[in-house]
């Protein structure tokens, strides 16, 4: 009897589930529907600009001396998050040169294309990552010995459009104060 009982139960244990199969799957998440392109005005000291209603502020570090100003926020939708980073920096001569972000992009040519992208008379000059399928982009401009670093990157299921289109918001809406 214990032999029957325990070849059940192994028979059970090692048999075939038994249940329901369904092609009725979850679409995945898309942030199309629900990004909000709104734009939200930043007045700073240094400078001005807009970004997206759907973008969520997170307190940026200023601790640096030559950071004259930084912003910084998020964007999550499972599962992407996106960041879009804003920093002014006094600069040692006027030259791009001079910002350690743009020089070591600069050095680094297969990994970052540069392309320039010019908006009435404001010039940025935008670095993209070439390493990444999502998107990495940094606008480099510069104001004498200043300069404004516009960073934004991220992925999202639903395509590159949005976040493409936060970082034309961002460039069609800077403005140098000083």
């Amino acid at each position: 009897v214990l032999i029957v009982v325990i070849l059940v139960i192994v028979k059970y244990v090692s048999g075939p589930a038994q249940g329901q199969v369904s092609n009725n799957l979850a679409p995945l998440p898309s942030t199309t529907a629900t990004y909000n392109l709104k734009p939200i005005s930043v007045i700073g000291s240094y400078i001005n600009f807009n970004y997206p209603t759907s973008l969520v502020v997170i307190a940026a570090d200023n601790s640096s001396n030559s950071n004259l100003e930084s912003y910084l926020y998020k964007y999550t939708d499972t599962p992407e998050t996106w960041l879009l980073s804003i920093d002014v920096y006094k600069l040692s001569q006027p030259s791009l040169n001079y910002d350690s972000s743009y020089a070591i992009r600069k050095l680094n040519p297969t990994l970052y294309k540069e392309s320039t992208v010019v908006i009435g008379s404001k010039t940025f000059y935008v670095m993209t990552d070439s390493s990444t399928s999502g998107f990495s982009k940094v606008a480099f401009i510069l104001n004498g010995n200043t300069s404004a670093d516009i960073s934004l990157q991220g992925s999202d299921i639903a395509g590159l459009s949005n976040l493409q289109a936060t970082f034309n918001m961002v460039l069609n809406s800077f403005q140098w104060k000083r």
